[in-house]
């Protein structure tokens, strides 16, 4: 089970609280500055976990990775409910 924050070397993955669904939600943080980049939440007509990024937002390939491997073990994580 993913831990309710996780920190990568580019990204910091903290949950937020439940609002009445059944699935995680985390806002997703600038390691080196703290800046709201993206929240990660489950999208129900799609079945999967989504990234809906702040505007203005540049993101290098690597922040990408780590968000992209976060995103994958949340689905993991819920196909194996």
């Amino acid at each position: 089970m993913i831990k309710s924050q996780v920190i990568t070397t580019h990204l910091i993955f903290q949950e937020t609280p439940m609002s009445g669904g059944k699935t995680r939600k985390f806002q997703v943080s600038s390691a080196h500055d703290g800046d709201l980049l993206a929240v990660v939440h489950f999208r129900p007509n799609w079945r999967c976990y989504v990234a809906s990024m702040e505007k203005n937002i540049e993101w290098s390939t690597e922040c990408l990775q780590d968000l992209q491997a976060f995103i994958k073990e949340l689905q993991m994580e819920y196909k194996e409910r």
